[in-house]
């Protein structure tokens, strides 16, 4: 593995946007980097982040918990997530959490 850690290679910022990839060599971050890229993304204060959940089979608790805090302090902050490739069940997940509506897109299953 390179000198970068995985947290910092899930993640590009753009001009005014952050995207952040919740898959690094074809699998879902573990908690830990998942909280650390989530970190990142905050801190590098782009207005809008963009979170691809293409790969990502099932969120864990913590993972689910995390994203919801991630969204409230986006908001505080004025900030907006979107969530992107996000399959049925990771979307039937953040439904619960309390993230929905145009938060998600292209969510569904993935041809």
């Amino acid at each position: 593995m390179g000198v970068r850690s995985t947290a910092v290679r899930s993640f590009i910022n753009l001009a005014t946007v952050t995207v952040l990839t919740a898959v690094a060599s074809g699998q879902p971050l573990d908690d830990a980097t998942w909280d650390d890229a989530l970190t990142l993304a905050r801190t590098a204060g782009r207005h809008i982040v963009t979170l691809d959940l293409r790969g990502f089979a099932n969120l864990t608790a913590h993972q689910a918990l995390s994203l919801a805090e991630f969204t409230a302090d986006l908001e505080r902050e004025l900030r907006m997530l979107i969530i992107v490739n996000a399959g049925s069940h990771v979307a039937d997940q953040l439904r619960v959490a309390g993230l929905h509506g145009e938060l998600l897109m292209g969510t569904g299953e993935q041809a």
